[in-house]
C-alpha cells in the first residue's frame, strides 16, 4: 500500500522565517514552523512523523543546538524521521552526529522539489513492517501488543510499564514507549490511509 506523503505531519525548527515552509502549504502538505524548540516532548510525542532542524541558532535553551535536538528525538523517538539543513558546510564531529542519527541531511537553499523528494522517498519506506521493526528494536512485544498497534489501540499503562522494565533503555523507557507507540499507531493509520 502506498503512503501518501501529505499525510505525514511535518515540523521545520528553524531560527529564520522560511518561505518554502508556505511553498509546502499550498501545496498540500501538512507544515508547521518553529523558530526554537520549547518543548522537547512535544518533538516525540506523536504530533510529527518528520521533523527538520537547522543546525545552528536553535536548541540553547537546552545548552546546546540542533544537533543536540536530533540525539534528543533519536533516542526518545527513533519512529519519527529527522532531517538536519545549514546554511553552513558540517563539520567533521557534525558530519558524524548527523550521520549515526539523522534520516537526511540538506542545504537549507534545498529547493521545494528537493523537500518533496525527501518526504515522498520517506513515505515509500513506511510499512508494518518497518514500523514493527523499529518498534522491537527497542521493546520486546507480544502477538497482541502488536494487534493492538496496528488497529489503532494504545497499549495499557501497566503493559507499557513492563515493555519499558524489560528494556535496556533506562528511566525514560516508559516514555520512549508511550511516544513511540503513538507514533506507531498514527503511522499505521496513515499506511492504511485512515485520517
Amino acid at each position: 500500500m502506498k503512503v501518501e506523503a501529505k499525510k505525514l505531519r511535518v515540523l521545520f525548527v528553524d531560527d529564520e522565517e522560511l518561505e518554502i515552509t508556505n511553498a509546502l502549504k499550498r501545496e498540500g502538505y501538512d507544515i508547521e514552523h518553529w523558530r526554537d524548540v520549547e518543548n522537547l516532548d512535544q518533538l516525540c510525542d506523536g504530533r510529527y512523523q518528520v521533523i527538520l532542524l537547522d543546525v545552528r541558532g536553535i536548541g540553547g535553551k537546552y545548552g546546546g543546538n540542533g544537533l543536540n535536538v536530533l540525539k534528543y528525538v533519536a533516542t526518545h523517538n527513533p519512529l519519527v524521521y529527522t532531517c538536519i539543513f545549514s546554511a553552513k558546510p558540517f563539520t567533521g564531529e557534525e558530519a558524524e552526529v548527523i550521520r549515526q542519527y539523522a534520516g537526511r541531511s540538506i542545504t537549507k537553499d534545498s529547493t521545494i522539489y528537493e523537500l518533496i523528494d525527501i518526504f515522498e522517498t520517506y513515505a515509500s519506506t513506511l510499512s508494518e513492517e518497518k514500523v514493527l521493526e523499529i518498534l522491537e528494536s527497542k521493546f520486546e512485544l507480544n502477538w497482541y501488543d502488536k494487534w493492538r498497534l496496528k488497529h489503532g489501540h494504545q497499549l495499557s499503562q501497566s503493559r507499557l510499564a513492563k515493555i519499558s522494565k524489560a528494556s535496556k533503555i533506562g528511566l525514560e523507557a516508559i516514555k520512549v514507549a508511550s511516544n513511540m507507540t503513538t507514533v506507531a499507531i498514527l503511522l499505521f493509520k496513515i499506511i492504511h490511509g485512515i485520517s
